[in-house]
């Protein structure tokens, strides 16, 4: 099943309204079924705090070229990646827009889960955030609380550290990413 998403209010713009049938068809296709165009929105997840069975947590997946961007880790966003046959370890980089609880539920399972030498992990390098103040913090002491479990598979299956070990950024006013002509 493709992407869901919600259309709240477009500005009057010309061609505004075609740009919006773009992305709503765009919306419904799995990531692999779309074709190759320069950038790419898709609508992992547009729930609420509250665990509705028919909708998964915030997260909007950004292809930008060759960049896998993801805005927000709502509960069930490494579901709904893998569903759109996307490898979390493929994700380039994480932004946060805040840091309420539906909109980081899903970090833990990004950051675990990518790291894994299966199909849908396979994390080369660091595992690279960006967030509002707090998300360094916030990073820091969740790989402080699985800490047992990094160690057990970086002994018993030979795992790196690289791949859970996050890049925190703590934003500030101004460019917040630049790389690749993104």
């Amino acid at each position: 099943m493709g992407s869901f998403f919600m259309l709240v209010k477009i500005k009057s713009v010309p061609g505004s309204m075609f740009l919006a049938l773009a992305i709503l068809a765009f919306s419904f296709a799995p990531v692999e079924a779309q074709s190759k165009a320069d950038f790419q929105v898709v609508m992992l997840g547009v729930g609420t705090p509250v665990p509705f069975m028919n909708r998964f947590g915030p997260a909007t997946l950004v292809i930008a070229g060759d960049k896998y961007l993801l805005f927000d880790a709502g509960r069930g966003v490494t579901q709904r990646l893998w569903q759109d046959k996307v490898p979390l370890g493929r994700v380039d980089a994480t932004f946060l827009t805040h840091l309420h609880s539906d909109h980081v539920v899903g970090l833990p399972d990004l950051l675990l889960t990518g790291w894994l030498k299966s199909p849908f992990g396979k994390r080369k390098g660091k595992f690279v955030i960006y967030g509002p103040k707090g998300t360094q913090n916030m990073m820091t002491h969740m790989v402080k609380a699985f800490e047992a479990d990094i160690n057990i598979r970086v002994k018993d299956q030979k795992f790196t550290r690289v791949g859970v070990s996050p890049d925190a950024t703590d934003i500030v006013a101004g460019v917040v990413y630049d790389q690749g002509g993104v």
